[in-house]
């Protein structure tokens, strides 16, 4: 194979095994063996360079599957901010998906995301992390001492691209004492209480918590301070649930 020549490269990235294996020649020509390479632009995405590297955009373009640099640019557009970097996530023709156990090849090669030492299919890791953080959640209102929880998913009213990498669901949670909306915010937890009682006000519970909140909503600080904030509205409530109660009997 002509590591140099544009057919044998488009005939090489016809196969994941043939990818890779293309990288590996390109990187030996130029550091084993001084060569300058053509740089190409392969599947729309992968740049490889004149010292035998290969460098990755974000997410792949619609253009030829192999394309010289200048024809890329070309392709779409000089004033396109196309930025190549590394690590890649491209799989071997080996692995497996962490989550889901199965392979790559060549059609799905863009769907790839690698989470320190794990790789996972974009679609795999999007589900372990909604699994994972439902558990999180559940385990706080348990932790709080609401006994059985269900925790049903809801659209993600912070995060709007369904597509990013990092989106999880929101969460409706239904204890026997009431119902929350849960869901992360960078580095905080949305926690809001959906049908508080009369009187309810987390500006009341927590006056001394240097936080954003609301009658009905505070911003939680990691899961433990979310588990605390819990078990003090537990108590709200049920104080509340009974003074009324109390109230009728008079």
């Amino acid at each position: 194979m002509d590591i140099n020549s544009k057919a044998d490269i488009a005939e090489a990235v016809k196969t994941l095994e043939g990818f890779s294996n293309l990288r590996r020649l390109r990187h030996e020509a130029h550091y084993k063996n001084g060569e300058s390479l053509t740089e190409y632009v392969v599947l729309g995405r992968w740049f490889l360079d004149s010292c035998g590297n290969c460098m990755g955009a974000e997410s792949p373009f619609a253009v030829e599957p192999v394309l010289t640099k200048h024809e890329f640019f070309d392709a779409v557009g000089q004033d396109k901010g196309v930025g190549f970097g590394l690590p890649t996530s491209i799989p071997k023709p080996e692995d497996e998906c962490s989550f889901c156990h199965l392979g790559w090849s060549i059609k799905n090669i863009h769907d790839c995301y690698r989470k320190e030492s794990l790789i996972y299919h974009i679609q795999c890791y999007r589900i372990k992390l909604a699994i994972e953080t439902r558990k999180t959640f559940e385990s706080a209102f348990i932790t709080a001492g609401y006994g059985d929880v269900f925790a049903n998913g809801i659209d993600n009213e912070y995060y709007n691209d369904p597509s990013a990498i990092y989106y999880t669901h929101w969460f409706r949670v239904s204890t026997s004492l009431a119902n929350f909306k849960v869901g992360w915010r960078k580095r905080v937890i949305h926690l809001e209480i959906l049908d508080p009682v009369d009187g309810f006000s987390m500006h009341n519970i927590f006056t001394d918590e240097d936080t954003t909140k609301d009658n009905k909503m505070i911003h939680c600080w990691g899961l433990t301070k979310m588990a605390a904030y819990l078990h003090e509205i537990k108590f709200a409530l049920l104080l509340k649930r009974s003074e009324k109660l109390f109230g009728q009997d008079n």
